[in-house]
Formats: C-alpha cells, sequence, structure tokens
C-alpha cells in the first residue's frame, strides 16, 4: 500500500506535490518545501520486534535519544529485513507510516506543530501534502519526542 492508498484508507485528504519541477509554462513557480516539513519513515529493529520512526527529512535519527526517552534499544533495520517486512518495496524506498503492519511507531516531536506535513513518496521527486491536524490524527497514539539530531 503506497501512501496514497494509505490516506485514502483512513479518509485523509491530500494534494500531491512535485516541489523540484517547474511548472514555467504555466506561469507558476515550484513550492518551496523545507526538509523539516518532510516526513520520513525509518523501520527500526528491536530484538524480537520491528518499530517505524518519522523524523523529519533534513535530521538524522538519534537512537540513543529513542532509548534514553522511551528506554527501547533500537537498531536500523536492514535492506533484508524491509524487504521481507514490505515486499515489493522499491529499493532505498522508505518503508510507509502504517501498511497493515502494526508497528510501534515514534515520531519527532518537530513535526507534530506542524500546520502542514509532506510524506515522501516512492518517487524522490512527488511528496504529498496533508494537513497537520490529519498528520496528528494518523499517528494518534504514537510516542512523540526529540528523536533526531540536526545533519552535521
Amino acid at each position: 500500500m503506497g501512501v496514497d492508498a494509505l490516506l485514502r484508507s483512513n479518509g485523509v485528504e491530500y494534494a500531491t506535490v512535485f516541489p523540484e519541477h517547474s511548472s514555467r509554462h504555466e506561469g507558476r513557480r515550484a513550492p518551496v518545501i523545507q526538509g523539516a516539513q518532510v516526513a520520513r519513515s525509518v523501520l527500526l529493529a528491536g530484538d524480537r520486534d520491528y518499530a517505524l520512526a518519522v523524523i523529519p527529512r533534513d535530521r538524522h535519527l538519534d537512537l540513543a535519544a529513542i532509548e534514553e526517552e522511551f528506554g527501547r534499544r533500537l537498531r536500523m533495520a536492514g535492506t533484508a529485513e524491509v524487504a521481507r517486512l514490505f515486499p515489493g518495496l522499491p529499493p532505498r524506498a522508505l518503508p510507509p507510516i502504517t501498511d497493515g503492519i502494526q508497528l510501534e511507531t515514534f515520531v519527532d516531536q518537530s513535526l507534530v506543530p506542524l500546520s502542514a506535513v509532506y510524506f515522501e513518496t516512492a518517487s524522490p521527486r512527488r511528496l504529498v501534502r496533508i494537513d497537520g491536524e490529519s498528520f496528528r490524527g494518523l499517528l494518534y497514539g504514537a510516542w512523540c519526542g526529540r528523536i533526531s539530531r540536526a545533519e552535521s
């Protein structure tokens, strides 16, 4: 299930955005979207289970912060693990926030107050925009904390 199907199945209204594609012939400029507004998901592995982290695209996951704040010792899942859990997911694509698989989810708190959030999709040039309220509703019940750090 892709991002579009996930959002449709949850009744979330969304818009497709191509931030790097300029529509010059239509007289419009491509929207400027900051990395802090783009949510990307990272599959994590524990001793016996998996979890998902949702962080801004312009930040790095901080595994030590997850352990300190939530008491979970996790590592980044390998590509074989991602392929087994999400068959058909394109190489180097990130797993969807939820895909019928119940994963404990951790959300970086910097995404929570945003008025709009963009999701990465399988296409590197395409983003999906939802309003902040829908984002919070979609991730209701997820753990929220400071789980990422600035890129160096």
